[in-house]
């Protein structure tokens, strides 16, 4: 019991706190628009990802003509959704929304 335990711990902090490896963007037809992967850019993406705000718009979000950004490694692994500095995961309940401050920065670190 004690070893099927320490397993579990194990595997979930091997899950939780894994670096971020990749990020791929794809477009509204799912192709790839561009994809970070060297390791400078993935530090400069966690420090804008991590500053994003949990936020309510004031308008409806326009999400079937933004992107799909492709999370691979690191707690934030997933595919989530990008329209213009707001950011959702794409997921079957509901999800809180975020918003980028600098969200053209952003752009060009993901190849927008």
């Amino acid at each position: 019991m004690k070893s099927t335990v320490f397993l579990i711990i194990i595997l979930f902090c091997n899950v939780v706190f894994a670096e971020m490896q990749s990020v791929e963007v794809l477009d509204r037809e799912f192709q790839s628009v561009h994809v970070v992967s060297e390791k400078n850019d993935l530090v400069k993406f966690q420090s804008i990802w991590k500053n994003k705000s949990e936020v309510t718009p004031q308008m409806p979000v326009k999400w079937s003509e933004g992107y799909k950004i492709d999370i691979s490694g690191g707690e934030s692994s997933g595919r989530w959704l990008y329209y213009e500095g707001w950011l959702k995961s794409l997921s079957m309940k509901s999800t809180n929304i975020y918003r980028i401050q600098d969200y053209k920065q952003f752009e060009l670190l993901i190849g927008l």
